[in-house]
């Protein structure tokens, strides 16, 4: 890894190379293999396979640095022709097993079968799912393949519903370096002067729209509700291997399917009484669990980012039992891959109960994959939902258009 980093790929490469024969070694003991398959997938992670199985991977970025793409596909190939190590990464695998096809060895027409099996696979998720369906659609509409036009109704469709958008605007500040975060000039009816990053003059704008709160928390945000109503299934005891220590701050299959099928019967029940709690009972249980446990280390918990319990009920009784039952439900069930990708903010009114998620996107900015669909899953909830782009005017510009904000 140290070799990769610095750009050495011939040390890398032997590193590789090393791993790839332990791996063989291990992999052909049929009684190895046997007795991992046997271990909890969330410590399976931890046998010397997944660990060699990562190499691996590692090893086909360093095949593709050295542009040995047919050996990078050959690799990915030989990863995805099992399925006992480091599951979770088949969907990252598919998609650059495709691009690598396509792009490198320009084989389209391999690339969509590829892309076909990617889609078909139980361990591929969310954006990697979308990401090897808008693959699928690239192919089929580049006009270098025109034999391939038709064969988009063979693949697996992946949708999203287009969300809406609003634009803010605002005076950039001019960078020092490249690498250096994008800034802007707070408004002028900002209360406080100077710079601001881009979500939050975005929450500057929503407060001059009538949200009087609002958190820039993106996933932290529903993870921090979410552990303060489930905080007691989360951490229930009685489910082997999933507590190995009592400093730990998650259990161990907290981001594996497991996590769900181990405490169904709890979770389901959770959230059924969910939907139907009135705003009364919901902050009672909200302000219970974080009186009880306020400032424990949980992963899923940010205790700085709301200003008190008060002002996450203030949150909770605009959002509603019913609505935070199928928001929190989709976490529950995959949270390793819904953790990613959720809107940057979040701005309510505590007195209409009106609340909106919105994922702001500053110049040169573009929704990526998962963002795209919990934004498509926030929509067919019912939930409001957009997309908040910042452009950057000059002073003169800004005067003009501050009055002309959009929605679209």
């Amino acid at each position: 890894m140290g070799h990769l980093q610095r750009h050495e790929f011939e040390p890398a490469l032997q590193d590789y190379l090393m791993a790839k024969r332990e791996f063989d070694n291990y992999y052909k003991d049929e009684d190895v293999v046997r007795y991992d398959e046997s271990l909890p997938v969330w410590v399976r992670e931890f046998t010397p396979n997944s660990l060699y199985t990562k190499l691996l991977y590692l090893g086909v970025e360093v095949l593709q640095k050295m542009r040995n793409y047919a050996a990078a596909v050959i690799q990915l190939e030989e990863l995805l022709g099992q399925t006992a190590y480091c599951i979770t990464s088949r969907g990252r695998w598919w998609e650059r097993l495709s691009l690598n096809i396509d792009q490198h060895l320009k084989q389209p027409a391999k690339a969509l079968c590829v892309i076909t099996s990617g889609l078909l696979d139980p361990h591929v998720r969310t954006g990697h799912k979308l990401g090897l369906y808008l693959r699928a659609v690239k192919i089929c509409s580049s006009p270098k393949n025109k034999s391939l036009k038709n064969r988009l109704e063979d693949v697996p469709a992946v949708l999203c519903q287009e969300p809406p958008s609003r634009v803010f605007h605002g005076k950039l500040f001019p960078k020092s370096t490249t690498a250096a975060k994008t800034s802007f000039y707070a408004p002028d009816f900002a209360e406080n002067e100077g710079l601001c990053g881009v979500e939050d003059l975005a929450l500057m704008h929503y407060e001059q729209l009538g949200y009087t709160d609002g958190v820039h928390g993106e996933g932290a945000t529903m993870t921090t509700v979410l552990s303060l109503i489930f905080w007691d299934i989360v951490f229930m005891d009685g489910i082997m291997d999933t507590f190995w220590s009592p400093f730990q701050s998650q259990p161990l299959d907290l981001r594996w399917d497991n996590f769900y099928l181990n405490r169904k019967k709890e979770i389901d029940r959770r959230l059924e009484e969910l939907s139907n709690w009135s705003d009364e009972v919901l902050c009672e249980k909200v302000e219970n669990c974080w009186t009880a446990h306020v400032g424990e280390t949980c992963v899923l918990t940010s205790w700085d980012l709301f200003k008190s319990v008060d002002h996450v009920k203030s949150l909770v009784t605009c959002i509603g039992g019913s609505v935070l039952a199928k928001i929190l439900e989709k976490i529950l069930k995959d949270h390793r891959h819904c953790r990613g990708g959720m809107p940057d903010l979040m701005v309510w009114n505590r007195k209409d109960k009106t609340f909106k998620f919105a994922e702001v996107k500053g110049p040169g900015d573009r929704l990526s994959h998962k963002q795209m669909l919990w934004l498509d899953f926030l929509l067919s909830v019912g939930v409001d939902a957009e997309v908040c782009h910042v452009q950057a005017v000059g002073a003169r510009q800004l005067k003009r258009v501050n009055s002309s904000d959009t929605k679209t």
